[in-house]
């Protein structure tokens, strides 16, 4: 038998603000060359690379000209893959063998611009001037794991304006018209994590380096800015990166996010969370989040660290006020009168979702289930019996077993019909407890594996005056880390007296007991707040799905999706499973505070936080199969309609901050009543029995 349950939610944000602070380079202007310090590569070594022989260094890789654009005219808007250095799109042996770059209309134009990428999706007229894109998700090293880079339309304008991101097994997400300025966003999301929404970072240096795990000690280093955000020179420079030898006291996390309008000014918001301050043990992983409107002066954020929150439309001067974060002093000191914790629980509206390039397709993703959980008698040597001198002899069965991460496994005697474990089991039959072989071991991501031997020794007595066999029933149950039974399975065991009262291995036979019934088909489908489907693995809706009944041993999973595409499911607050015959309903995410992320129990998990849908897998002890009929699969969501607002610092202050769901799903039940009446005798589990029987 085996179980499995899955659901899924889903969430997403959006913002705007009016007007453009892209400085464009002025014509005959020359504007100030970095060299990428951090790596230690200067730009004189970063020319000296551009001159080896190319015909050795690189190898030409699937690329896509969309309507033949490298084809177009010299002076034409439309033409793609083209400048002075030989061929502008050509790849490295060290990028994607696996992967078709479409380079669209009026995009990778200038020296060496879109060369060595990996993974790399691009709008239209994007990555222009020398170098703008070269290497984006790509690798330094061969062995590296692969990045990913997704740049919308018109963007990475200017020398190194995006070179380098996404590189090295990093991701960097990148809106439309954004990344603006001579090395805009250079380096972002390199090892690391960054998303910037559209008509952002429209200058230069101005979100260089966001993201940017390049010290070892940061696990996790993520960088996410909203839309119109981060326009000025150094805005937000080396937001959410480590600095060398930054990662101290134990600190292994550096995580911004900056929302709509925000941090448009030079060095508003430059360098947050990118050294270590001196801040409780417990709150050096904390992440700096700003909310819509704020930190829109020069140096008005910088004096920010682990765990501040500012709230919409706060810090946009500087000074000793309730409402500014940074002293007026130049040293940027922290502002004993602000509330950096936001107990006000002041709004704070989350970052826009950039826009994402026409070639863009999200992969499909297979959600992993939870560990299947099984018991079945071994075919070879399944149950066998050995004669004894003090005693009649032991019957010894394996069982092959399946389940999670500490799970264990459980048997008991039951009379000859499976009815009872208390009355009617042969006097002279036990189980031999300190003989049981038991060694589970992980196989693959969740799945756990053991062969379970279990040694029943029969006494003499148990052969009574007259009798000729000895029947009994053996339960064996496969039990999660919490003591819950997920499957069962059993033998009726049978071993039979010679009439001279000996007993061979051919006396003893097996039969297994199974209580499956036949599936019910009448299934009953209700949602409220955010619509809940039935779905596979790959979070895709199964038409008609919530009319398959359920049935010990099948995978299940559920899509919770916000009914409009600003809907954002932040997390799952709280889910559990009811069914009328069980008194207690199951708590498969427990509730902890409004507006929190619940507590998964232990073979339940859920993905895709943070979009407009959330899978959660789960599966369902063996209880709720005792009988056939339906099981409600109910919660909340924590979710934000029309704006959205980080699950970290989201106040719950409106309706639409909790959106409920529910969904019935039709269960097969056990159709033996004799099983389903000892099961609610003995622990209230299903259980396949095997029955003995011994003739003296």
């Amino acid at each position: 038998m085996k179980i499995t349950a899955i659901a899924v939610l889903g969430l997403s944000f959006f913002g705007s603000i009016e007007g453009s602070l892209y400085a464009p380079k002025p014509k005959g202007t020359v504007l100030r060359s970095f060299g990428s310090t951090q790596m230690g590569i200067s730009g004189n070594a970063v020319v000296a690379s551009e001159a080896l022989e190319v015909s050795n260094f690189h190898r030409k890789l699937g690329i896509t000209y969309k309507d033949n654009c490298n084809l177009e005219e010299r002076d034409s808007p439309d033409r793609c893959c083209h400048g002075t250095y030989n061929e502008h799109c050509k790849q490295s042996s060290f990028t994607r063998d696996d992967f078709e770059f479409v380079v669209p209309k009026g995009s990778c134009i200038g020296h060496g611009v879109c060369q060595e990428v990996g993974l790399f999706y691009l709008g239209e007229k994007s990555c222009k001037e020398k170098m703008a894109c070269w290497k984006a998700a790509g690798n330094a090293i061969a062995d590296l794991r692969k990045g990913l880079a997704i740049v919308a339309s018109n963007s990475c304008h200017g020398k190194t304006a995006c070179r380098r991101i996404g590189e090295n097994g990093g991701e960097a997400t990148i809106g439309s018209n954004s990344c603006l300025g001579e090395i805009a966003c250079e380096n972002s999301g390199r090892y690391g994590k960054v998303t910037i929404g559209d008509d952002s970072c429209q200058f230069m240096i101005a979100c260089n380096g966001m993201g940017d795990k390049w010290n070892e000690d940061c696990e996790k280093c993520e960088s996410t800015v909203g839309k119109k955000s981060c326009n000025a020179k150094d805005a937000c420079a080396s937001v959410g990166s480590f600095g060398s030898g930054q990662g101290g006291q134990g600190r292994t996390e550096s995580v911004v996010t900056i929302g709509d309008e925000s941090c448009n000014a030079e060095a508003a918001c430059n360098s947050l969370n990118y050294r270590t301050q001196v801040v409780p043990d417990s709150e050096l992983n904390d992440p700096i989040v700003i909310g819509k409107g704020s930190c829109n002066c020069k140096h008005c954020c910088s004096c920010l660290t682990h765990g501040d929150i500012v709230p919409d439309s706060k810090c946009n001067t500087r000074g000793s006020g309730a409402n500014q974060c940074c002293t007026a002093a130049d040293n940027g000191y922290r502002n004993t009168n602000f509330d950096y914790r936001n107990l006000a629980k002041d709004p704070v509206t989350g970052p826009t979702a950039p826009t994402r390039p026409e070639s863009y397709v999200p992969p499909a993703t297979a959600y992993a289930a939870p560990a299947e959980f099984d018991v079945t008698l071994t075919t070879s040597p399944g149950c066998e019996f050995t004669g004894g001198t003090d005693k009649i002899g032991t019957i010894t069965c394996t069982f092959d077993t399946k389940g999670g991460e500490l799970y264990t496994v459980d048997s008991e005697l039951y009379n000859a019909d499976c009815s009872s474990s208390t009355t009617g089991v042969p006097q002279g039959v036990s189980r031999d407890t300190q003989s049981i072989v038991f060694n589970r071991a992980l196989v693959s991501g969740k799945q756990y594996e053991s062969a379970y031997a279990v040694s029943l020794p029969i006494a003499n007595s148990a052969a009574s005056g007259g009798s000729t066999d000895i029947a009994f029933c053996l339960k064996t149950e496969v039990k999660d880390k919490n003591g819950d039974v997920y499957d069962w399975t059993g033998q009726k065991i049978k071993l039979a007296v010679n009439v001279d009262g000996s007993f061979t291995t051919d006396s003893l036979s097996t039969q297994t007991f199974d209580g499956d019934a036949a599936a019910q088909q009448d299934v009953g489908a209700s949602s409220f707040g955010v619509s809940i489907d039935r779905c596979d693995e790959n979070g895709g809706v199964i038409s008609g799905g919530s009319n398959d009944v359920l049935s010990v041993g099948d995978n299940f999973y559920l899509c919770v999706k916000g009914k409009q595409s600003q809907v954002i499911v932040s997390n799952i607050g709280e889910m559990t499973a009811t069914k009328t015959d069980i008194a207690t309903p199951l708590s498969l995410v427990a509730a902890t505070s409004t507006g929190s992320e619940g507590t998964v129990n232990s073979n339940t998990f859920v993905y895709g936080n943070g979009g407009n849908q959330v899978v959660i897998a789960t599966r369902l002890p063996a209880t709720f199969f005792e009988t056939g009929g339906t099981v409600t699969f109910a919660g909340s969501a924590n979710i934000n309609v029309g704006r959205r607002r980080l699950s970290r610092s989201m106040q719950a202050s409106e309706a639409e901050e909790s959106g409920n769901f529910s969904i019935d799903i039709q269960v097969a039940g056990m159709d033996d009543a004799s099983s389903a009446s000892a099961i609610r005798g003995t622990a209230a589990m299903f259980f396949a029995a095997v029955v003995a029987a011994l003739i003296v």
